[in-house]
């Protein structure tokens, strides 16, 4: 079991305690209320559930805390009243007495998304991202760069390719099923491993995987990301796998 973090007093991690009893957050640090748009006074006694019970980590959470042992939390969607949508990570810890601690991080907000609002039903969103770069690759932020800019050769005019972020580049396929879209996916990786950046010695390390997600009716931009983000890194390190998948 653990004391309560020193981190109680820092701003840019959201910090509360629940009760093992009741479910209520007894204490919590100003870190909520710039990440959970919410002054941190407005939470005590309040129940947990009130606060993150509409994300979509509710009941991953609910086990977390149930099971009294150290658990990270996998990237989910957060929708504040009044600070719009936002991704968090998060950790539950026990401490002491049989209570919690919830930590909570922000990832990214639905302005940094790169991606159009104007989502349509017919869109598929997908993740296109390096698992794996070798010892002797190039370096990953150039690497993507040179990605980017070989899409806008092989893409249609109406598809949209966000700003590499990390070694993730998004891109949005217009008006497709996902069948097409599945077609697209191999091309597209087909045409990118044929890349000189990618073919030259020393980088047959390098591997691409490609998550998609269909757009959801009541889906934000920020939904459909995660969702295409998590289909690829489900990817990684799973010698079996193909390198397209598609989100649950």
């Amino acid at each position: 079991m653990a004391e309560e973090p020193d981190i109680f007093a820092q701003g840019d991690i959201a910090w509360l305690r629940i009760d093992s009893r009741g479910g209520l957050i007894v204490a919590c640090n100003p870190g909520v209320a710039n990440l959970l748009g919410t002054d941190a006074a407005n939470l005590l006694e309040t129940p947990w559930r009130d606060v993150l019970g509409v994300a979509d980590c509710a009941e991953p959470l609910a086990r977390a805390l149930a099971s009294g042992r150290r658990t990270p939390l996998s990237p989910f969607v957060l929708t504040r009243p009044a600070a719009g949508e936002i991704v968090l990570g998060g950790m539950v810890l026990p401490l002491d007495g049989g209570d919690s601690c919830v930590m909570l991080w922000s990832l990214l907000e639905a302005k940094d998304t790169g991606l159009p609002a104007d989502l349509g039903p017919t869109d598929v969103v997908a993740a296109l991202g390096v698992e794996r770069v070798s010892p002797a690759g190039q370096d990953p932020a150039a690497l993507m760069e040179d990605i980017r800019s070989s899409l806008f050769g092989i893409l249609r005019n109406r598809d949209h390719i966000a700003q590499p972020v990390d070694k993730t580049v998004l891109l949005v396929l217009k008006d497709l099923d996902l069948d097409a879209a599945l077609d697209i996916s191999r091309a597209l990786l087909s045409h990118l491993h044929s890349l000189p950046a990618l073919a030259k010695e020393g980088v047959p390390g390098v591997r691409l995987g490609i998550g998609l997600a269909p757009v959801v009716e009541g889906a934000s931009p920020l939904q459909m990301l995660l969702a295409a983000n998590n289909a690829m890194l489900c990817l990684r390190y799973r010698e079996d796998a193909g390198r397209i998948r598609v989100a649950a």
